[in-house]
């Protein structure tokens, strides 16, 4: 359950810091293009067998595939994994690219990351995100070829064909642009629901 609770505030955190900056502009002024895309990939397999000794844990998806993992001395709670129980994993890419005025943001990199597991006792489960966002200058527009250059805070430049070729008409040389690159995945093991 602490797992779910933890997946809902990664989807909400998600959701949230990619639109922020869609939802910070004013309506007096230009509006400057913005866009997110999120992937969500959710598998469930149950444990068919598992050897403690040798961290062992032997897979069978719905399609009757099986695979054996080796599992890492990092994972904990080991001990607590029953034949017949669920795992599940989650994994959540978000990217939000939204482009601001000269003064509104300031180029640079910055990532923060977060995990979570189990506790002591309980089924093994852990919650790890990601966060990396960047900021660059349009340099330079190229209407025609449907391009611009940008610059980052080391000064390196480079020039990206766009997307939206109609959203040149909606930015100038000395925007920033905003990448937020968001990673979460999920891994929980639950028992066996009695049917």
């Amino acid at each position: 359950m602490k797992f779910k609770i933890l997946m809902a505030g990664i989807v909400a955190l998600v959701i949230s810091c990619s639109s922020m900056g869609i939802a910070g502009q004013s309506g007096t002024e230009q509006k400057k293009p913005g866009e997110i895309e999120v992937v969500e990939i959710t598998l469930e397999a149950m444990v068919e067998a598992v050897d403690h000794d040798a961290r062992k844990v032997t897979l069978k998806d719905a399609n009757g595939k099986t695979v054996t993992i080796d599992v890492k001395n990092q994972v904990e709670n080991l001990s607590q994994v029953d034949v017949g129980d669920v795992v599940e994993i989650k994994y959540i890419e978000s990217v939000a690219i939204q482009v601001f005025a000269a003064d509104q943001v300031e180029t640079g990199v910055n990532t923060i990351a977060a995990a979570k597991g189990a506790e002591s006792g309980e089924k093994p489960a852990v919650v790890a995100m990601k966060e990396t966002t960047v900021v660059v200058t349009i340099e330079a527009i190229d209407k025609e070829h449907q391009a611009v250059t940008l610059k980052d805070s080391q000064g390196e430049s480079k020039t990206v064909k766009v997307r939206n070729p109609e959203n040149l008409e909606k930015v100038v040389i000395g925007d920033k642009v905003m990448i937020m690159h968001i990673q979460a995945i999920g891994v929980s093991v639950t028992e066996k629901i009695s049917e």
